[in-house]
């Protein structure tokens, strides 16, 4: 997992590192950097704070976390919003995020995390200070293994354009079935037809009165099969004013139904064990697939799970052991290769799985796709943005 976004207060965050948005004297400004002096001891990260002195923006420094379940603590200073100035203030912004991540290599820190730097106090706009942040840090992820957190606090840290949210909705709304009430409309019909079916007369053997005058005879329930009978207490005949005297009603011949053909059946007294049975398998794996799609797509084994987001470890169990991976991690590398809907429904088929129009992830996912949006990021903001979650956990 190397990169995640978070709902979280960051002083809870259990890594090796913690981004603090630090004020460039030498107090105490709002918001996070009050949090985290907080939480982990005003008197002695103060001190900590007065030896580093002055800070411009754009510049990192390190301290100890002291009472913080982290090891460290990495302190930069954002720019402010300034329409007038844009360039230079994404420049300092970058600058932030490059040297806490250079800073936390050089310290040996395996896991970080960052709050939207900027985007508070110093009024950054956020969809632009969330661009940034996932810039910079996916660059480090290509070199690094480190596991980047970006912590966001409440429900509108950020958010997508009011365009793409409008486009994903009516895709959800356009292909979203619920399975429950397909399934019960699915009953009701076939219970219609059977019904309808009971009740019909050849309209060549029936004038209209008749018809109606059967149409409306009491009837009874619905016998085992579906089927309705009359009721047994009351006398019924059918009126034959509107049958010709020549004419009866056809008898339907009776129906053999087909028997279904043998299945064929995998001679399993042919192989010893189940591992046997698996080596003679004809299918193709997941992992065949997997590879062979990553052949086709001319990229590196570590180009396609960094672009997925995934872990060097993850990312070897597959290749090693033939590992399944969930679902969401199937999207991650289908997004990475740059696969097609087609080639990603065949992908998860070698792993038993199928696009459902009743998850509205699956939806989500083949919206991207089709809309040729295949970032991991992008998708991973979409996704947390529409639903709270992430692909890779």
């Amino acid at each position: 997992m190397p990169f995640k976004i978070v709902k979280n207060d960051i002083t809870k965050m259990k890594v090796d590192a913690i981004v603090n948005t630090a004020n460039p004297r030498v107090n105490v400004g709002r918001g996070v950097d009050e949090a985290i002096y907080q939480a982990a001891g005003w008197r002695r990260l103060f001190r900590e704070r007065e030896k580093i002195g002055p800070m411009q923006r754009g510049t990192a420094a390190i301290t100890p976390a002291f009472r913080l379940p982290a090891k460290y603590i990495i302190h930069t200073v954002g720019p402010k919003w300034d329409p007038a100035d844009v360039e230079h203030g994404k420049k300092q912004l970058r600058d932030c995020y490059d040297n806490s991540l250079s800073l936390a290599m050089e310290h040996g820190v395996k896991s970080i995390a960052f709050p939207l730097i900027s985007t508070g106090s110093y009024s950054f706009p956020k969809e632009l200070g969330l661009e940034i942040a996932y810039e910079t840090i996916s660059k480090y992820l290509y070199v690094s293994d480190m596991d980047v957190y970006l912590v966001v606090y409440d429900d509108e840290a950020f958010e997508l354009s009011k365009k793409l949210t409008d486009d994903i909705d009516e895709f959800i709304d356009q292909h979203y079935v619920d399975e429950d009430k397909s399934n019960n409309q699915e009953v009701y019909a076939n219970h219609s037809r059977e019904f309808d079916a009971a009740v019909e007369v050849p309209a060549e053997d029936l004038s209209m009165g008749s018809e109606a005058s059967y149409r409306s005879a009491p009837m009874a329930d619905f016998d085992g099969f579906g089927i309705p009978v009359p009721k047994k207490q009351e006398s019924y005949r059918m009126p034959s004013a509107g049958i010709p005297k020549a004419s009866k009603a056809p008898i339907p011949e009776k129906h053999t139904p087909k028997k279904p053909a043998k299945k064929e059946t995998i001679p399993f007294k042919e192989y010893k064990s189940l591992e046997d049975l698996l080596k003679n398998s004809t299918g193709e794996t997941f992992q065949e697939r997997l590879f062979r799609y990553i052949d086709k797509s001319g990229l590196s084994d570590v180009e396609v799970y960094k672009g997925a987001n995934l872990s060097k470890q993850t990312f070897s169990k597959i290749k090693q052991t033939g590992h399944i991976p969930k679902k969401k991690t199937i999207f991650a590398l289908a997004l990475s290769m740059k696969l097609s809907i087609d080639e990603t429904k065949d992908l998860l088929e070698s792993a038993g799985q199928a696009f459902s129009p009743s998850d509205k992830i699956d939806l989500v996912i083949q919206y991207c796709m089709y809309h040729d949006i295949y970032s991991i990021f992008d998708v991973e903001r979409i996704l947390f943005d529409k639903f709270g979650e992430t692909l890779v956990s």
